[in-house]
């Protein structure tokens, strides 16, 4: 068993909301890599597409989920999906944190990616 802590105090800043990678880490590779995501009220992740398919499961607060030309709230315990080529982002519409995690990943799985190879 190998276990990767939330480190909350040390979240980095990317998408305009607060992210900390969690897989892939040294000595554990997936098939797919993932992010726990944290979004302060009234803040809107940046809108952005990629070539991924995306997943994000929402485990505190509520927000509004924009998805090309769609929108729905969403609250936790519930599950989005997009799909490749999607422009999408979130919206923080609580009073508390959004927290959700992200996890994506390719058709056909390619090396890593950084945040500055998706397309904005």
């Amino acid at each position: 068993m190998k276990i990767q802590r939330l480190e909350r105090d040390r979240l980095g800043f990317e998408y305009n909301l607060y992210a900390q990678r969690t897989f892939p880490w040294k000595g554990v590779t997936t098939p797919f890599e993932g992010a726990w995501c944290v979004l302060p009220p009234g803040q809107e992740s940046l809108p952005h597409h990629h070539e991924e398919k995306e997943t994000f499961i929402i485990v505190k607060g509520c927000g509004q989920v924009k998805s090309d030309d769609q929108q729905d709230v969403v609250q936790a315990g519930d599950v989005v999906y997009f799909e490749p080529h999607t422009r999408h982002s979130i919206v923080n519409i609580g009073d508390e944190d959004l927290e959700f995690f992200s996890m994506w990943w390719w058709e056909n799985k390619r090396p890593i990616q950084t945040p500055e190879d998706y397309s904005i």
